[in-house]
Order: C-alpha cells, then structure tokens, then sequence
C-alpha cells in the first residue's frame, strides 16, 4: 500500500514534531520552505520544496502538480493562507481561506469576535499616528498597540503613556506590511490559553492551560501548565468562548490556539489561531491528553481515520513547559548548556507525588548568535515534565531551570 504523501509547510523548530511524527507514522512527507537558512526540519523530510511559505501563490505554483493527500503546519502563523489554498486547490482537509484570512489579521479577527459579542478587548484601528489621539482618549490608558500581521508578542507594544504609545507605533510600523494598526484596551487580568482541536465541524476538546509570563515590551509567555489551576466557573466560561469564536470564525479541521484572560469573571479571547500553540504547547496538550498530539494533527490531515486515534487515547498525566532565554547582553553561545536532569521520578517529601523530565531541547549551537531574551522567537530551549500532578512538575522544572549554565562571551545566566 503506497503510503500517505503528507505537505508539511514549514521546516523551522516548530514543524520538527510534525515531521518526526508523520515520519513514524510511515508517511512519505514532503516539506515547503525557504533553505538557504538550513532550518533543522529538511533532514526529516523525504522531498524538500524550496518556497517562501508565506506566499500563498508561489506555494500554489509549487505543488500545483504534485501528489499529496494531505497539508499540515505547527506552531506558526506564517504559512497559513498557503495551507488553506493548498487544501482547496486539491480538496483536502485544512481551513477555508476565507477563515485563515480572518485568522491572520488581527483587525478582521477582533471585527468578528466583537460583532459577535464573545468577548475581546476594546479596540480601534488607526491607518495614521494623529488617530492614535482620538483612540488613546476613548479607550484610555495604559494601551496595547499591535501590527495586525505578526505572529505571538511580536510587534506588540503595552503603553502606560501617550509618549509610549508614540513609541510603539514607530517600532511596530518598521515590523509590519499592514498600513494599519491596533490600538486596545489593556486588560488587567489573568493570561492564560487553551488549546482546541476541531473536525468535521465537531470540537474534539477544549484543554485549559495555565501560562507563565514574563514582562517586555509586553507579556511573554515562558512556560504552559495543565491542568489548569483556575476555578471551575472560569474553566466552563474559558471552554464557552473558544467553542463560540471557533464557530464563528469558521474554523474546522484544525488545532486551534487562543490566548485568554479572565476580568473579573469575564473570560476575553485576545487573539486566536488555526493552529497548535507553540514553545511546547503541543507536547504538554499530548501528554495530558494520552496521545502524541502531532501524529493527531497528521492523521487529521490525510484523513487517516484521525477519530480512532483520538477514541484511543490513553490516560494522560499532568505537564508543564519552559522557555529558555537568554538575559545578558547579544554574543555567541561557547558550548551546550549544562543542565542537572534527575535520573529518575522526583517526588515531593513525604509525598507520592512524581515527575519526570520528558524532554530537554535546544535551539541552538556553539557558535550561534544568541540575543537576548526579548520576544518569544529569542528562546533558545526549552523543558518539559510529566507528572502525578502539577505542583510536582512545577517543582521539577523550577529545579531543572535553576541548574541552566550558559556561557556566552563572558556574562553568564545567573
């Protein structure tokens, strides 16, 4: 039997477990993207295209004659139009373009959500700096300036004054082809994010995860917990949300990644995604689900009986992740960090509670230019843990973290 000729767009960090799991699942995969930059995904693919992802029409062009029975991407926003005109153009599972578009454009994606009146931040849209006048003092301050086109923190911008919020329009106008911008309500809450998975117009699951933050030009998220920690009324409003916004948006076959804060009760979506989180969302949500969420995703995509393998998931365990970065000032990195990985379950104290680490991966090499930690694309590795319970991963990958040495060009983590 010839087996299923799965198109992984994307070969960058966040497609690896994509194409590690359509590999063992015996597909022959095919990747898109560009390779003058080596990106680490092309030695796991059987046939490479070299195609600038985030141009819908030169990937049409690419794989216009080819055969494949399935497209799939992880982790990044950049290939998504290409993806939902690849999955139209040979009648395969994937979103509609129309729903990547609204995906993909942070302005049509809030337009909905808010005519729809599932909650958001208030916002305006602003093509000149003069109008940022008028949406600072309807909104008031602080603010939250965004290009409409870029992926995760960045070109994002918190704003406590009008000087800030000056600012930020400059900065996100040198990182953005949009010829407008977002200007919103800063909300003061609780982050956090789900995860989602939908096909054939059903929702598979809703999984509530915490975040861990940290604060730059604005909030980065450094790490992902489940289950979540947050009250019971505010998981059942979490999941209420992202099942109206996947509804109304138009998303079907796809993971699905929405960020969350909860005021005062009140659960906002901020942004959404048709695709799996990244920085390690995607190996937490198998772990605590009982499946490797990737060969989901690439079953899904060729249709290869993707609700059997969801119907037999095993029992899953508690998770947590953690972004590395790098603090001190930009340099070369002069060799792998050392970490102290426990070589066995830890448990608390006079506890059963156990965790492991599941997976330690850098990013980077000796040699390679490292920058400090700004945004999430400056993460230069990152931890994952399984365990009874959360608190025990959280204690695991606290003791994991501390033990990262990096030696780059004399400063040092501490």
């Amino acid at each position: 039997m010839t087996p299923p000729r799965l198109l992984v767009l994307g070969a960058g960090r966040g497609q690896v477990g994509l194409l590690t799991a359509a590999r063992g699942l015996g597909y022959h995969v095919l990747t898109a993207s560009l390779t003058h930059h080596k990106p680490p995904g092309l030695a796991l693919a059987d046939e490479v295209i070299d195609v600038d992802i985030s141009d819908p029409d030169a990937v049409l062009d690419a794989v216009r004659d080819l055969s494949i029975d399935g497209v799939a991407t992880s982790c990044i926003d950049t290939p998504i139009r290409a993806l939902a005109a690849v999955a139209q153009q040979h009648s395969l599972r994937g979103v509609t373009p129309e729903a990547a578009r609204v995906c993909t454009d942070k302005i049509a994606m809030k337009t909905v959500l808010a005519e729809h009146r599932i909650p958001t931040a208030r916002f305006r849209t602003i093509t000149a700096p003069q109008e940022a006048t008028r949406a600072v003092r309807e909104l008031g301050l602080p603010v939250v300036v965004k290009a409409p086109d870029l992926q995760g923190s960045a070109g994002v911008f918190i704003c406590h004054t009008r000087q800030d919020v000056d600012a930020a329009i400059t900065s996100a106008r040198t990182s953005t082809s949009s010829e407008s911008l977002i200007i919103e309500e800063f909300i003061e809450g609780t982050e956090f994010g789900a995860q989602a998975f939908v096909l054939d117009g059903e929702v598979l699951f809703v999984m509530v995860h915490d975040d861990m933050t940290v604060q730059r030009a604005t909030m980065i998220p450094v790490g992902h917990s489940v289950p979540s920690a947050l009250q019971s009324t505010t998981l059942a409003e979490a999941e209420r949300v992202v099942r109206a916004a996947v509804e109304h948006l138009g998303l079907d076959d796809c993971a699905v990644n929405v960020d969350l804060i909860d005021r005062d009760g009140v659960v906002h979506v901020i942004e959404i995604a048709c695709r799996v989180g990244a920085n390690a969302l995607a190996e937490i949500t198998g772990i605590h689900l009982g499946l490797d969420y990737y060969e989901l995703i690439a079953r899904a995509a060729v249709d290869d009986d993707p609700k059997r393998a969801w119907s037999e998931r095993k029992g899953g365990e508690a998770a947590a992740a953690r972004m590395l970065g790098w603090e001190g000032p930009r340099g070369r990195l002069h060799s792998v960090p050392a970490v102290d990985i426990p070589s066995s379950d830890t448990s608390t104290a006079g506890s059963t509670n156990r965790a492991a680490v599941t997976d330690v991966s850098w990013f980077v090499a000796p040699g390679d230019e490292i920058r400090t930690f700004e945004t999430s694309n400056d993460c230069i590795g990152q931890i994952v843990v399984h365990g009874s319970d959360v608190a025990a991963c959280h204690a695991l990958l606290e003791h994991v973290t501390r033990s990262v040495a990096i030696d780059v060009d004399g400063p040092t983590l501490p």
